[in-house]
């Protein structure tokens, strides 16, 4: 290491001379010093990652809460919910679609994961569900977890036309959200049967 004017190396230490003291800093001072600063960069990368990974669970969340009251509107218009061939487009003609939803002519709907989302019309027109397939299985808990308001009473594992072991939303834990994950293989609906 070339030294300038008023430092020398020796022993691997750097000395300085400051207003006539010696200072040094040592090879392991030096070392200790990157190592927390590599320790917060990697902090700082690893709660931006997980806010990344949070935001999608977030966006669907209310992708899903939102077409539950955008279903909810279809009824104030009409007496009963439509028939579920005509569900998807009559929110896409009504423009009550989430934006964030992939349609092309509002009978094939695709989530944010590239899965699909089937909207089924229940007891004769009296309630609905949404079906959606393809979520991620490490996001599908925080995703079951996270939908406790809006029009949607039940969840449960697996398609929406069997509608197989619904569970109240307001009785969802993560363990019960694991669970429906886990039985439904990333499958998991939502619907609004009324009482």
């Amino acid at each position: 290491m070339k030294c300038k004017k008023n430092c020398a190396v020796t022993n691997q230490n750097i000395w300085f001379k400051i207003d006539g003291y010696r200072q040094a800093i040592s090879l392991l001072e030096t070392t200790f010093f990157l190592f927390i600063i590599i320790a917060m960069v990697g902090g700082a990368l690893a709660a931006f990652t997980g806010a990344l990974t949070n935001s999608d669970v977030t966006q669907e969340s209310r992708n899903i809460i939102m077409l539950g009251n955008s279903i909810t509107k279809i009824k104030t218009v009409k007496s009963v919910y439509p028939p579920s061939a005509q569900m998807g487009t009559s929110l896409y003609n009504m423009k009550l679609l989430p934006a964030a939803y992939l349609t092309v002519d509002g009978t094939t709907i695709i989530n944010g994961w590239g899965g699909g989302v089937t909207l089924v019309q229940l007891n004769g027109g009296t309630g609905f569900g949404i079906g959606y397939t393809g979520v991620p299985m490490d996001k599908c808990a925080s995703l079951v977890g996270s939908i406790r308001s809006g029009p949607l009473s039940i969840v449960g594992p697996g398609s929406v036309n069997a509608l197989t072991n619904p569970t109240p939303v307001i009785d969802v834990d993560i363990t019960t959200a694991q669970s429906i994950c886990n039985t439904g293989l990333g499958d998991v609906y939502w619907a609004h049967m009324p009482q």
